[in-house]
Order: C-alpha cells, then structure tokens, then sequence
C-alpha cells in the first residue's frame, strides 16, 4: 500500500518511483495492446526485454521468463503482436514499462514488410552474391567513415582504431544516420570519398551508426543506399547498431561488422601484435639466412670434393691405386695359385709314389712267379733231378724220340754236370 502523502514527509527516489508504480498499477487493470515489435532482446535468465510502437508512439516492455515463448512463437523485431499486460515502472530506473504476460502475433508490420520486398528485390539482382564481395586490404593506410560526427559510434571506432594502429589516416564524412532523409548524405558520402583522386582516396569506407529501432535505422535499409553500396570501387564495411541488429547495407557491404568497435577490430590489427611479428619474421629470416649460409657452405665444399675426385692427379691417384690393388690381388692369385699346384703335385706326386710302388710289388710279385715258373721249366733243375738230354753230336739237335737214332749214331748226353758222348749199340723202338 503506498503510504499517505504529507506535505512535511520527505521521499527517497525509490519511494518516488515505487509510489508512481503502484499507482499505474493500481489505476489500471491489466490490458491488450496493439503493437509493433521494434526492439527485442532475450537474456540469458529467459527475460525478454523489448520496445513496443506504433506510427508516434513506443514504450519500453519487458516479458519475465518469456524467453521460451518468444521463441516458439517466431517473432522478431518489426512483427505486429497483440500482448497482455499491465503497465508499471521499474523502480530501480524510473522507466515507464508494460509487464507482458501473453503475447499473440498479428502479422508483419509495414516496415518489416517494406524491408523483405527490398531484400527480395536485390537479392534476385545478385547484390548480395558472395563473389562479388571485394576483399579488403590487410592493412589499410587510409580509413573513409561515413557517420554522425558527434555520435558514439565514430568515437569508439576513432578510439579502438587509435589504439590497435595509430599509423592509419582517418577520413570522416559527417552523415546524417536518423531521419526522412538521412539516406541520401550516407549515399552523398560514398559518391564523395570515390570520387577522390588516387592517392587521397580510402583504401576501405565505413557506414556506422549505434543501435536503435527498425525505424532509427531505416536509412540504412534504403534501395538507393544499397545500390550506392554496390557501385562503390572502394570495399565498403557496414557496421550499424548492435550485434543483433541487420540491415538492408550489411547484406550489399563487402563486409558485415556488428558493432563500430568491432568494425575497427577487423579492419586493423594491433601495432604491437605486427611489431612483434615483425621482429619474429627478421629472427627467422635469420636463422634462415645462417641456415642457407651453412646449407651453400656443405653443398660447395660437396662439389669441392666432387670436383677433387675428377682432377687429373686425383684420377691419376686412383688408377695407380686400382692397378696396385689389381698387382697384389694378381700376386696374390698366382701365389695361391702357385700353392695350390704345389699342393696339388704334392699330392700327385704321392699318389704317383703309391702306385709306382704298388705296381713295383706287383710285377715284383709277377716277376717272381714267373722265375718260379721259368725255373720250374728250366733244364738245368730238370737235369738236376736225374735226366739227360740227347743230342746229335754233330748238330748238336737235341733227340726227342728214339726214332731218331740208329744203331751206331754218335749223341751227346748231356748232365746237370757235364757231358757224355755216347754211341748207339741197339736201338729199341716200341711199337
């Protein structure tokens, strides 16, 4: 209950803002609102924070756990919705709001159905198309920004660009970035800095802004603007309104950022990040120099060496040392050669000696045989053992037969001793 007013009493700020809330909601009973969505935020405790307008007016909403909700009914900003609630003010700020607890979609609001035909349009024309998109320079020298000069947006890219490289020349085009006809200075901008001579033109343009609501931003969803967007012969970037805020110029800009600071991020990198890249690039160009140094050093002394083996001396050398090693290996093969035949004849020698003294027994033995033989038919033993042999005593024949004799032939026996001449008295012939 709010406490009853007394001219005398004196109230905190929050007292102030809890009576003007119970007031409101204690005035009016909770209602539906017709309404464009034209801003929304869902956070990561499942709130959802959002604007609510029409042509003339807003009012700032919030849906307590409606995160869900929100998501499984679709809707985004510029949706028209029906929604339930109860107006109030949030103590802690002071800011007039509507508590939703019900929402229903109605349908896409006028300016979001203006915004689809248009991205419609020129998407069909091919503006939007990846490979016409132009790369940007890596390290630009000069930076054209079309925006507000006194908004918050040129004073955060000025600053991040500052920090990370205070090298690059800035160029501003203060533009109008709210309003009827804010499009036509942005367009007026990009005509500007493209028609600058060569060496005073922006190596890349910047089209930014804060955030806002579909209609702050309006002006950068216009067709004239994306066309302009799309004739530039310099890489444009657009960065307008927060992170979850596109428009219109982020699908023709060569280049979507989210944010301007994050704009100034991505077009320059950190002076002291290329500074200690450069010093790391001059240590391994270094190393590298001392390595090819000593990598040309081995390879010529390699050749050196080569080229020593092809010197007349040197080759001289080697045939002398070939045709020394073929000598010894030659001297070698003939003594071993040379042995193995004494080895060889040796054993032949040998051989021969056993079979000249097997074959001197043998025919020792045969020999003997046969004298036994001979003096086994020798006269002489024959003679020895009693008989006699007869011959003519003229012709000395010897007589085998009886018949050969006649009475008073004169023969010769002969003894194992001696002789005897004999004469024939009778001869006796047997029959």
């Amino acid at each position: 209950m709010t406490p009853p007013l007394n001219q005398s009493q004196v109230f905190s700020v929050t007292e102030v803002n809890s009576i003007a809330r119970d007031l409101l909601e204690n005035a009016l009973m909770p209602m539906w609102v017709n309404a464009e969505i034209g801003t929304l935020m869902v956070a990561r405790s499942g709130h959802v924070y959002l604007t609510l307008k029409d042509k003339s007016s807003q009012v700032r909403a919030v849906w307590f756990g409606g995160g869900k909700m929100i998501e499984k009914l679709g809707v985004k900003i510029g949706d028209a919705v029906e929604v339930f609630g109860q107006l109030s003010v949030y103590v802690a700020g002071g800011d007039f709001q509507f508590k939703i607890q019900s929402m229903r979609p109605v349908g896409l609001g006028d300016l979001q159905r203006r915004f689809e035909q248009i991205k419609q349009t020129l998407d069909q024309e091919g503006l939007f198309a990846s490979e016409r998109k132009r790369p940007l320079p890596p390290i630009p020298r000069r930076i054209g920004v079309i925006t507000s000069a006194d908004g918050a947006a040129l004073h955060d890219f000025v600053n991040v660009i500052t920090r990370r490289f205070p090298a690059v020349h800035i160029l501003i085009y203060p533009a109008q970035v709210q309003g009827r006809n804010a499009h036509e200075t942005l367009v007026r901008g990009l005509f500007f800095f493209n028609a600058l001579p060569e060496g005073q033109r922006p190596d890349v343009v910047v089209l930014t802004r804060g955030g806002g609501s579909m209609e702050d931003l309006w002006c950068f969803n216009e067709e004239s603007l994306a066309r302009a967007i799309a004739d530039s012969q310099i890489p444009v970037v657009s960065a307008v309104g927060h992170e979850i805020d596109f428009t219109i110029a982020d699908f023709v800009a060569d280049l979507r950022a989210p944010t301007p600071s994050a704009a100034a991020e991505l077009l320059v990198p950190e002076y002291a990040g290329i500074v200690d890249e450069i010093d790391e690039g001059v240590r391994r160009l270094k190393i590298n120099a001392q390595l090819c140094l000593q990598n040309a050093r081995t390879q010529f002394q390699t050749q050196q060496a080569q080229l020593e083996k092809f010197r007349p001396e040197a080759c001289l050398k080697d045939y002398q040392q070939k045709l020394d090693q073929m000598d010894m290996q030659m001297v070698n093969l003939f003594q071993r050669s040379l042995q193995e035949s004494s080895f060889q004849l040796e054993r032949e020698t040998q051989n021969l000696n056993r079979a000249v003294q097997t074959q001197m027994k043998e025919k020792q033995h045969t020999f003997y045989l046969l004298v036994q033989q001979l003096k086994g038919i020798n006269p002489q033993a024959v003679l020895a053992r009693g008989y006699a042999m007869i011959k003519n005593a003229d012709t000395q024949q010897i007589i085998t037969s009886s018949k050969n004799l006649n009475p008073k032939d004169v023969v010769v026996a002969q003894f194992h001793d001696g002789e005897v001449r004999l004469q024939v008295q009778s001869s006796e012939r047997s029959s």
